[in-house]
């Protein structure tokens, strides 16, 4: 897997955290690929993504994530709630299986909740999120899904299920 950070996102996870502060998380869980691509940019504090991308096929995945703020993807064990609950997802999970899937993220603000899957090929997300105690979900299953949202202000919830054979 071709696994790249930007390089201030390394220098922003290290250097994001003071002395009392929560550190923020990011777990790659990925079998090795040539074709996938990671960039995340995280700033602040007690912020956790988990990405998992797996090629099934020719060409690539993409992931870009831009985290700003706070508590945001799967802080200290959070968990989902009303629609977003029932898609199945665990809070800060990014994934990605099949091939030709792209996936970009800007999340800026505190303690908000959000994961996304892809499994097939061909699918895109844009997603944005700003301000507080807001949630989002989405499920894109099979060929060519296209999904952009936005949540703006606090305790939003989203929740997007896309499935096409």
């Amino acid at each position: 897997m071709n696994k790249q950070l930007v390089v201030g996102a390394v220098a922003a996870l290290l250097m994001s955290a003071s002395g009392a502060a929560a550190e923020n998380e990011l777990v790659l869980i990925s079998p090795e690929a040539f074709g996938n691509h990671t960039a995340v940019a995280m700033t602040g504090n007690g912020n956790r993504l988990e990405v998992l991308q797996e090629l099934t096929g020719s060409g690539t995945n993409s992931i870009t994530a831009s985290i700003h703020g706070d508590l945001n993807g799967a802080p200290l064990g959070a968990a989902f709630t009303g629609p977003a609950l029932r898609t199945g997802l665990r809070p800060g999970s990014l994934t990605q299986q099949g091939f030709n899937n792209s996936m970009a993220v800007n999340v800026s603000g505190t303690s908000n909740l959000f994961a996304f899957s892809q499994i097939g090929s061909g699918n895109s997300l844009h997603a944005s999120i700003s301000g507080h105690s807001n949630q989002a979900a989405v499920v894109q299953v099979g060929m060519n899904n296209h999904a952009s949202f936005s949540q703006n202000g606090i305790g939003n919830i989203v929740s997007i299920t896309q499935r096409s054979w």
